[in-house]
């Protein structure tokens, strides 16, 4: 698999599934993650559910970027792997340890 530009991957993601659904989207008719770099590196992440929002941090762990930390809450981490992304960054799949999201990026 080739690295993950970072750069590429930043923007709008909508949800198009979720296996299992976790229980924080179980009442979701629309799900958006919201990537932006920081200046130090790190990633802002804005996860938006309906009218919902919580933001977290993420950031690479490996060095083709395909293997991230993510985090929403103070000294917790849970990983994201990028397990699939297309030559366009138009579509990819996400793997945590629970769950697996299939993504299309809108902007």
């Amino acid at each position: 698999m080739r690295k993950v530009d970072i750069i590429k991957y930043m923007g709008t993601w909508e949800q198009l599934s979720v296996d299992p659904v976790p229980p924080f989207q179980k009442d979701c008719k629309s799900v958006k993650a919201i990537y932006s770099l920081r200046s130090d590196g790190k990633i802002n992440v804005l996860n938006v559910c309906d009218n919902r929002s919580i933001k977290g941090i993420a950031k690479s762990v490996s060095d083709d970027n395909r293997q991230l930390k993510v985090s929403f809450f103070p000294f917790i981490w849970s990983d994201y792997n990028i397990t699939f992304i297309d030559k366009d960054y138009k579509n990819a799949t996400v793997k945590s340890k629970r769950y697996t999201w299939k993504l299309r990026k809108i902007n």
